[in-house]
């Protein structure tokens, strides 16, 4: 789909998660409404994100972290 911009792996920590049950790990493709959904169900406890990638013109660019340089 063309509004598809993130792609999540997350797990369901709560028992009334429309999503899944509690220890059940899933990946879903989200538009930008669809993800902000995703981190206020997070922010309450309901699923913990493990993973995002960001969704470019059908490719899967999966956030890294920033390495830190030592001097």
């Amino acid at each position: 789909m063309d509004a598809t911009r993130h792609m999540i792996i997350f797990d369901v920590l709560a028992r009334d998660s429309p999503q899944g049950e509690p220890g059940d790990r899933l990946r879903r493709f989200l538009t930008d409404e669809g993800y902000r959904d995703a981190q206020a169900s997070e922010e309450r406890g309901e699923i913990k994100i493990r993973t995002h990638a960001a969704i470019i013109e059908g490719h899967i660019l999966v956030d890294r972290k920033k390495k830190r340089r030592r001097k």
